[in-house]
């Protein structure tokens, strides 16, 4: 069966492998960008109000950064 994503869909996986690489660049280990990738997509699949088009690269990086850095707060008052 050939079906066709969402649109919203298709366009996040668009932007995925750069997504991805974004991720390595925070996080400088392969496990943890897939996972901050993977949060990254399922925040963006949870808000209605998602920018489309150019807009929606520098968003998903946005919210990319944006989580890594709760991450590493959270870690660094978990280690303390």
């Amino acid at each position: 069966m050939n079906e066709t994503l969402p649109e919203p869909i298709a366009e996040i996986l668009e932007h995925l492998p750069r997504l991805k690489r974004f991720a390595f660049s925070l996080t400088g280990v392969q496990a943890d960008a897939e996972d901050l990738a993977q949060s990254t997509v399922e925040r963006a699949l949870r808000t209605d109000s998602s920018p489309s088009g150019d807009e929606l690269a520098f968003w998903l990086f946005r919210v990319c950064r944006n989580l890594w850095i709760d991450q590493t707060r959270r870690k660094k008052t978990e280690s303390e």
